[in-house]
């Protein structure tokens, strides 16, 4: 929604008010609840006009336009805007009022047009108090952020539209004999339903909107990894009925309960850890989903997933998955997005801890759970910084944590003073398990319950708290042929008090049922086995399919060879296991990874060169013919094709551990066809696909086929993207190949040095350089190799340019420097190392930013001190004349502000629109910074380009007591802004009467008009705001002072129709007779005729004056009055006998009107 649409919505309701008003006045009787219901429509209209004013110009008094702005009330007002919300309400409501006033015909002269007033005045309270709600929802989004607002908005809905929808019920009872009215009601009323019977269909569209695809595009780059899937599936699989045990004992119910606990549940390999947290997961989500400020998110760690499972990437899991349960994604997130989405960069991991730390801050309580912590990646003490952080995170907010783990003395401490509860396979859990899977033994235990009983007996005995045991166990049951078999199996099944020997007895057992098969079943289960055990990425149930099918010298692939999925599952007698939703294949457990890998000589000992033959095999299969299809047909054929995906992307990894199939590798890479369409498998968006064989053995480091293949290609050939081989290697890591390559005398040039910094390789880069590279090159994009360390956050790769003679006050092609970098990733440490590197401090980007000035935008304190104290120069503007001073006190960090002021801030500097720091935390109501700036000399007269002073924003603002604070340090009470308005002119358009009274008291000019020539009181006036003009006129305004079109406060207040301020006018010595200089008397105005007469009269009218037409009261008396006003009119001297232009008597005017008593 842009700026025009969000103003559009509010000015059609804004229209409606305005029509609404005028038929109320139009009406005749009950004047009472006119008024009552005028004054309340429009006190909305006020309310909607400030809206309208944020909406559209929301600081552009201040700051010249704010972005951030403008996306906060974009936010607002799509909440307002919504299918029954607010403004849709207000607009039924006043829709509802127009068709009961509204004239029927529309030629009626002005007499005949007036309506009776036809609401009763138990209708108007209905009204008024509809009208009312709307308002309060109104003002609250004045007053709240968009995310309060959309709770406020929920929250009333229900009982809002009730009372509408019946109120509108009782308006259209009413009006049984109109049938017009009876339909436009009808209309009203059903859409009104409709939308109630949807409101939490409306509230999910809602949510939806906010989240746009720009949320979404941010949340798939915090991380693409979902669990959704896995927790699916696992929880899918469970038994039901299983695990209640663990959601009823106290210890976890306990956990729940109470904020910032922590609930450790250890347990034996196999005891259902990873199935009971999936049941934990699927009970907190209904938890949330019955209390939606309950945040929940949750890890399954894998050993499968280390790449993508360190501490950064399980932070950002969990940031992603609480940004998911807001309504809109949090501003911080967006920032952090917007930050990285340009140079193409990812977040550290002090960015990631803090925006997690913001959005666990905007729920009541957050609940993590994280199953299987001893799968997490440990490197680098990776799994201890992660718990460390959680458990700051817990000390921060209201968190609370679920955890499981084998019994891993490492992780056992860092949970030693947490609730614990071990995890075991109960005999309750197992039985059903077993109960339910009877039906797979043979007919004759089937048969024979006494026998299922003695299966299950012995099952549970021996499984002793492992419940992968008792699958293990009866699927070795599966086949016997004989209750004598049966048995004999049963008395030889392994005993969970044997441990890790349990199962490696069992999975032996399953191998020998798996020899026991006829051959085909055997070798199509051990391939199986071998692909699912030693492949480098899960593989999809079809891609395995694939893989097997694929035939070795054979010039095409058969999809007749292909084998059913189940085929293969069965085959491989229990140990493999189908994710559906994931749509993986794997292993049954971690422990059977365990198993084969250890013993991996023994099932698999050709397992590299088998699966290096079958990968180059199926790439040299006839490649898709790219150039004459879409890149959607390409796209949809490598979907069909995933076992072509996994060759392009990993047959290189197997050939490297495959050393002895030289001939097959470098048959394959001399094809430069096969290269290219390998290339095109690889990186499908890539618009280079120019590749051959040296580039493709420099990618996976194939060190004795790149010796080969440097025969017949020129070493510094370049490859996809322009890059040589050595950029490739480089880019890649294979540091012998990079050693290979230098010793040939590739060039060092291009991307090498920013390639292997990009990925952290610290060994390469000291090769590098110790070769002679040039580390200074911005070539990455545009970047040097010292900006792209100190990004990916490669500490000792910094340290090791900086050795090396790296510029560090070298600037990218955007001007950012080294040290802008550094203080981008909130890392002291090497902020003081680039300083200590003789890093200027006030070096700016191309925004005119210094490093200083991002310390302050991101609130980094420490780093604002350590700038300031290494000289960093205070008061420098960026190009939007903004200092660190002014971004501070949009922080509202007072005490950043305090330290800046201590190192000299000037707090006087003005933006290229004039506006200074005072001017700034005035509006935003912050009075300690507000004394402060005033302690520290701000100038607090001083004004914007528009004029506005600091006293003019609190009081345009209705901060009070601001206004009081500015006036008593010696604020100017009558400074005027470029419009000619006064503090006190802006209080009265307000209708602030403490604040005009405060201005008063002050010595506010009250007469001070502006540049139209209007007065405080004449605003008081069109305000019909009465308190405000006794105010004004106790105070000494000048009753008759005229405008510069020669308008008067008397005109004013009958044009606008109000009795009162039109009689205080006229006690305090308004001139009647100044009413005629324009031209145009009284009676042409919207007071009431016997009203607007009688105020004559009882005042001394001149009643001979006559208009520019020479018409005089009387002519205007008497086509509207009664005849009592006509009689007192000629009774004081009215002459009866005067004529206007064209001769006519006030006489012809009324026996026209047929009135003969006249």
């Amino acid at each position: 929604m842009d700026g025009l649409s969000a103003a559009a919505s509010i000015i059609a309701v804004i229209q409606l008010t305005a029509e609404a008003t005028k038929y109320i006045i139009a009406a005749s009787g009950a004047q009472k609840d006119r008024r009552r219901l005028r004054e309340e429509i429009q006190a909305c209209e006020s309310a909607l006009l400030q809206i309208y004013d944020c909406a559209n110009d929301d600081e552009d008094d201040l700051n010249g336009g704010d972005e951030n702005g403008v996306t906060r009330w974009k936010k607002k007002i799509e909440a307002l805007e919504g299918s029954n919300a607010p403004l849709y309400r207000l607009a039924k409501t006043l829709d509802t009022v127009k068709t009961k006033l509204e004239p029927r015909q529309s030629r009626l002269s002005k007499a005949t047009a007036t309506l009776k007033w036809p609401f009763e005045e138990k209708e108007v309270t209905q009204l008024v108090e509809a009208i009312q709600r709307e308002r309060s929802l109104l003002h609250f989004a004045l007053a709240h952020k968009s995310a309060q607002l959309i709770q406020e908005i929920e929250q009333t809905s229900g009982e809002n539209s009730r009372l509408l929808t019946d109120l509108i019920s009782t308006v259209k009872a009413k009006s049984a004999e109109n049938a017009v009215e009876v339909a436009k009601l009808n209309t009203i009323l059903v859409d009104l339903q409709h939308t109630q019977n949807n409101i939490e269909d409306g509230f999910d569209r809602l949510q939806n909107r906010q989240m746009s695809l720009d949320d979404k595009a941010a949340l798939d780059w915090i991380t693409p990894i979902d669990y959704a899937p896995q927790q699916s599936d696992i929880y899918n699989r469970r038994q039901p009925g299983t695990g209640e045990w663990l959601i009823e004992s106290d210890e976890f119910q306990d956990w729940l309960r109470a904020d910032k606990q922590t609930l450790f549940c250890p347990g034996i390999p196999g005891a259902g850890k990873t199935m009971l947290t999936s049941i934990v997961v699927n009970y907190l989500l209904q938890v949330s989903y019955e209390d939606r400020t309950i945040g929940v998110a949750y890890i399954y760690c894998d050993f499968r997933r280390h790449n993508e499972q360190k501490g950064s990437d399980l932070i950002a899991s969990l940031l992603k998955q609480l940004c998911q349960g807001r309504r809109a994604l949090p501003e911080g997130v967006k920032t952090l997005f917007s930050k990285h989405q340009a140079p193409r960069t990812r977040p550290s991991l002090s960015e990631l801890r803090r925006a997690l730390q913001e959005v666990a801050a905007e729920y009541s309580r957050v609940l993590f759970v994280i199953d299987a912590l001893d799968e997490c990646e440990t490197a680098d003490g990776c799994l201890i910084h992660f718990l460390e952080h959680l458990f700051n995170l817990q000390a921060e907010t209201k968190t609370n944590l679920f955890a499981t783990s084998r019994f891993i003395p490492e992780i056992m401490q860092e949970f030693e003073k947490a609730m614990s509860l071990e995890i075991r396979a109960t005999q309750h859990d197992v039985r059903r398990y077993l109960d339910d899977r009877m039906k797979r033994l043979p007919t004759f235990v089937q048969n024979r319950p006494e026998l299922q009983e003695e299966v299950k007996a012995r099952i549970l005995e021996s499984v002793q708290g492992m419940f992968l045991l008792a699958q293990l166990h009866l699927d070795s049951l599966v086949g016997k042929r004989s209750p004598k078999a049966l048995r004999t199996a049963l008395r030889n099944l392994s005993s969970g008090s044997d441990g890790s020997r349990a199962y490696d007895k069992a999975y032996d057992d399953a191998m020998e049922r798996i020899q026991d098969q006829i051959a085909d079943r055997v070798s199509l289960a051990k391939e199986a086995l071998m692909w699912i055990t030693c492949a480098k990425e899960q593989l999809s149930p079809l891609a395995l399919q694939q893989a097997l099918a694929t035939e070795p010298g054979e010039p095409e692939f058969d999809e007749e060879n292909i084998s059913q999925i189940e085929d293969i599952v069965s085959a491989c007698a229990g140990l493999v296991a189908i994710d559906a939703q994931s749509d993986t294949v794997r292993l049954v457990h971690f422990t059977t990874q365990g198993y084969f890998e250890r013993t991996q000589n023994r099932w698999f000992p050709d397992a590299s060169s088998q699966m290096t033959v079958k990968a180059i095999t199926h790439l040299s299969f006839e490649p898709f013919p790219l150039e004459h299809a879409s890149f959607y047909v390409f796209k949809r054929w490598l979907e069909r094709s995933p076992f072509q995906v996994y060759a392009a992307r990993n047959w290189g990894d197997h050939a490297r551990e495959s050393p002895g199939d030289f001939q097959t590798i470098e048959d394959f890479l001399t094809s430069e066809k096969r290269a290219m369409a390998t290339e095109q498998k690889r990186n499908p968006l890539s618009l280079d696909y120019k590749t051959t064989g040296l580039h493709e053995a420099a990618y996976f480091g194939l060190k004795e086929a790149v010796e080969r293949l440097l025969k017949k290609y020129p070493i510094d050939m370049q490859g996809p993207g322009g890059e040589s081989a050595l950029e490739i290697a480089c880019q890649r890591g294979h540091l012998p190949l990079v050693e290979l390559l230098i010793d040939c005398g590739a060039s060092l040039s291009g991307t090498c040095v920013t390639n292997a910094v990009d990925q952290g390789y610290e060994a390469i880069v000291a090769l590098l350089i110790d070769k002679g590279a040039n580390i200074n090159l911005p070539t990455f994009p545009s970047k040097p190799a010292l900006q792209i360390a100190i990004t990916q956050g490669s500490d000792s790769v910094v340290q090791l340019l900086l050795d090396h003679g790296a510029d560090v006050n070298l600037q990218t092609s955007g001007r950012t420097s080294s040290l802008h970098c550094a203080v981008s990733r909130d890392s002291e440490p090497l902020v003081r190392l680039l300083l200590d590197h003789g890093a200027h401090t006030n070096l700016q980007d191309d925004d005119g930013a210094s490093p200083l000035h991002t310390a302050v935008r991101h609130n980094y304190e420490p780093l604002v001190r350590l700038l300031l104290e290494h000289g960093a120069d205070v008061n420098l503007l960026d190009d939007m004349g903004t200092s660190a001073l002014a971004l501070a006190t949009k922080q509202g960090s007072d005490s950043m502000v305090q330290m800046l002021l201590d190192h000299g801030a000037n707090v006087n500097l003005q933006d290229p629109y004039g506006v200074s720091i005072l001017h700034f935390v005035v509006r935003r109501d912050n009075e300690p910074l507000t004394r402060l700036l005033l302690d520290h000399g701000a100038n607090i007269n001083l004004q914007a380009q528009n004029g506005m002073s600091p006293l003019h924003i609190a009081v345009r603002y209705d901060r009070q007591p601001l206004a009081r604070l500015l006036l008593d340090r010696g604020a100017e009470v009558n400074l005027q802004d470029q419009d000619g308005m006064t503090p006190l002119y802006i209080a009265v358009c307000c209708s602030c009467q403490p604040l005009a009274q405060m201005l008063l008291d002050s010595g506010a000019n009250i007469d001070v008009q502006d540049q139209d020539g209007l007065s405080p009181l004449h605003m008081a006036i069109c305000c019909s705001c009465e308190p405000l003009v006794r105010l004004l006129v106790n105070r000494g305004a000048d009753v008759n002072l005229k405008t510069k079109t020669g308008l008067t406060q008397l005109r004013s207040a009958i044009k606008e129709g109000s009795e009162q301020i039109v009689q205080v006018l006229l006690d305090r010595g308004a001139q009647i007779e100044e009413l005629m200089e324009d031209g145009v008397l009284p009676s042409h105005e919207t007071l009431p005729p016997d009203q607007r007469m009688q105020l004559l009269l009882d005042h001394g009218a001149n009643l001979k004056l006559q208009d520019q037409h020479d018409i005089s009261m009387l002519h205007s008396a008497v086509p509207d009055n009664n005849e009592s006003t006509v009689l007192a009119f000629l009774g004081s001297g009215a002459d009866l006998n005067s004529s206007d232009r064209r001769g006519t008597t006030a006489l012809p005017i009324r026996t026209r009107q047929d009135d003969d008593s006249v």
